[in-house]
């Protein structure tokens, strides 16, 4: 049987090969985020957030403003300047006259 003090080294040890564990989990989650916007900056011009925000409209076609800013848990004013942004290069322009309260 493990004595309490036994119990606390290997506890620390597991929770330290957690930690190490997470934190090379999150760097190469980055890394490869990176990776993966300098790719999209130099084949098509946009940055990664941009590719999300076209990812999402592709699937979700009708969505407005409001519904974008839901899914991506962002202020409605953060969505339409990026919505702008990618509206500048006709990207994917907007349909005003679709009726929906979402749309602006």
């Amino acid at each position: 049987m493990f004595s309490c003090e036994q119990n606390a080294v290997s506890s620390t040890a597991a929770t330290e090969g957690f930690a190490s564990f997470f934190d090379d989990l999150v760097r190469r989650e980055t890394r490869l985020y990176d990776a993966v916007g300098e790719r999209l900056r130099a084949e098509r011009g946009i940055v990664t957030p941009q590719f999300e925000f076209l990812r999402y409209l592709r699937d979700h076609p009708r969505s407005g403003v409001a519904d974008i800013a839901t899914n991506f848990a962002a202020g409605i004013g953060a969505i339409s300047k990026g919505v702008d942004r990618l509206e500048a290069p006709a990207a994917r322009p907007r349909h005003r006259d679709e009726p929906g309260p979402t749309v602006r």
